[in-house]
């Protein structure tokens, strides 16, 4: 086995494909078919590297039958993004019995290859290779033809994949979790390497065309081309996962007959903490005011967001906010300092204090006690 560059970015490569595939498996799916999807274009980037690894390392010097074996899968690459788009992008996808259709391209292009001449012995064949590896093979009108079909078959899926993105406002009219924006930047991407691949192809049929030959050199900056795609796949599953394969859940939306309960939630909110003043304890969470409420916290923080346009911390802090500048006012506090009065109020540290302080007031609180003195 023969370690170069390409060699050892192809294992790289692979190694990062794998162990993807292990942590889409492992993970519980929010999108079973856009996961799946995902890891049938991780599975067949990784054969694309294991084939490019037995030509970069020359293990096709001892085990042949396998070189090559890997011949036409770019015809694969189109139809797994544009049916991963689809399941992105509709909330009805499904994948059914006539998706395998969109193999025919493999297929015509395994039949293509078929009619290639082929060497009547293993030693003619490695030569051949070898041949290939060094200097390049000649490019035949069937080799012309093969590769013409790789490029309007990906400009094909391309074209697909770019009109479920344009329709995706239609397609997704409801307010998900996830929202249409950000799941057509992330396929943006994917389509990117589309776009990127196709141009490579283009011009290895341009310079075979040129030249009368054609090389392995396309195969290496494909696989260059691959490789970063992982690695992209790779950062946003570890940035947003969630855009990876998101669902279809939507957001807190309040029915009509709810808005009344909405507005008596809200006002025994103000009505709690005013009387209460539960967040006088540094400790108090969200969770101790959905309990105090008898609200499950997930409705708490869709109540907060979408109906009273603000978080928790942020009323929170609102609160100890006001109360801080209530105690300045009551001479029984006189003895303590700034930061005293609003560790009374609930604040933990100064940093935090002074931060939320000017974000509500717009000044720091000696500023703000001085023109208000």
């Amino acid at each position: 086995m023969t370690l170069n560059f390409w060699s050892i970015l192809l294992i790289a490569s692979a190694s990062q494909c794998i162990f993807l595939i292990i942590y889409f498996l492992s993970k519980a799916s929010q999108n079973a078919t856009a996961t799946k999807l995902l890891i049938t274009l991780l599975s067949i980037i990784l054969l694309i590297n294991i084939g490019n690894f037995w030509y970069a390392a020359k293990l096709y010097l001892k085990y042949f039958y396998l070189a090559g074996f890997t011949r036409g899968f770019t015809l694969l690459i189109g139809p797994v993004v544009f049916l991963y788009t689809r399941s992105i992008i509709q909330p009805t996808f499904r994948l059914k019995l006539r998706d395998f259709l969109h193999l025919l391209g493999y297929g015509v292009a395994m039949l293509m290859m078929v009619a290639q001449p082929r060497k009547k012995s293993i030693e003619a064949a490695t030569q051949l290779v070898d041949t290939f590896l060094m200097d390049g093979l000649p490019a035949t009108p069937l080799v012309l033809t093969r590769f013409g079909f790789y490029a309007l078959h990906l400009l094909a899926y391309l074209i697909l994949s770019t009109q479920v993105l344009r329709k995706a406002p239609q397609t997704m009219h409801q307010k998900y979790l996830v929202s249409s924006a950000s799941r057509v930047k992330w396929l943006k991407k994917i389509n990117y390497f589309m776009a990127v691949i196709l141009v490579v192809i283009i011009y290895a049929i341009i310079q075979s065309m040129i030249t009368g030959y054609y090389s392995v050199k396309t195969n290496y900056v494909l696989c260059l081309v691959y490789s970063v795609l992982v690695y992209t796949i790779s950062f946003q599953s570890i940035k947003i996962n969630q855009e990876i394969n998101p669902d279809f859940k939507t957001k807190y939306q309040p029915a009509a007959k709810t808005l009344n309960q909405s507005k008596d939630i809200q006002a025994e909110i103000t009505r709690y903490l005013t009387q209460e003043k539960p967040y006088k304890d540094p400790a108090f969470k969200q969770a101790d005011l959905a309990n105090a409420l008898k609200l499950p916290p997930h409705q708490l923080t869709a109540l907060l967001n979408q109906e009273m346009g603000s978080s928790y911390s942020q009323l929170i802090n609102a609160y100890r906010i006001e109360e801080f500048i209530r105690l300045t006012q009551d001479t029984a506090y006189d003895h303590l300092s700034i930061f005293g009065k609003a560790q009374e109020v609930g604040f933990k540290s100064k940093s935090s204090f002074y931060e939320a302080f000017k974000k509500i007031k717009g000044c720091s609180p000696s500023e703000y006690l001085k023109l208000n003195s």
